[in-house]
């Protein structure tokens, strides 16, 4: 549709096989890559780069909204909620995959940082960002927790954007990371 409307212009699709801000870490790593006068060519295999590398996990205090939008099985959502269970999702690669079902945030947090350190090259830069609806004293918890940790070189505290939390209701904690320069 760009190149229709701009037909002078180079438009690439960009499929980045993610969402919120492993997503935003691979626009960062496009524009920073233009910034310093990449070509088009450089800016895509930066972008690929982040992609390949740019993981996300997710803590959801309930499946209910994931059901209702058709994203999971409402079978799954009902046990979830009748065992009092919280999810830990993991994105990588276009791929969602279960982590660890907890019964506390606390515990989420904690199976976090796990999942996290399981993932993570230390000899190189780790760039963190983490995102939450409506708990923002736990998304602060998990911000400490992952900077006395990993020491990471670069870290956002944000919110996730409306449309995640229509997707996947409130009281969502997120984390989204990725190693490289």
């Amino acid at each position: 549709m760009a190149r229709e409307v701009m037909p002078h212009l180079n438009v690439e699709v960009f499929d980045s096989a993610t969402a919120t801000m492993a997503q935003g870490f691979i626009a960062l790593a496009a524009a920073r890559a233009a910034a310093n006068g990449k070509g088009i060519d450089e800016v895509i295999e930066a972008a690929n780069a982040v992609k390949s590398k740019v993981n996300s996990i997710f803590a959801f205090d309930t499946l209910d909204y994931l059901a209702r939008t058709g994203r999971i099985n409402k079978l799954a959502a009902w046990a979830s909620s009748l065992l009092k269970v919280k999810p830990l999702v993991g994105l990588s690669q276009g791929e969602a995959h279960p982590l660890s079902l907890v019964r506390s945030r606390s515990q989420a947090i904690r199976n976090i940082i796990k999942a996290m350190r399981g993932s993570i090259e230390s000899e190189k830069p780790l760039h963190v960002a983490i995102m939450d609806v409506e708990c923002p004293h736990e998304a602060e918890e998990l911000a400490n927790m992952v900077k006395e940790q990993f020491q990471p070189a670069e870290l956002y505290i944000t919110q996730f954007t409306p449309v995640m939390q229509i997707v996947a209701g409130s009281d969502i904690l997120g984390v989204a990371f990725y190693c490289g320069e």
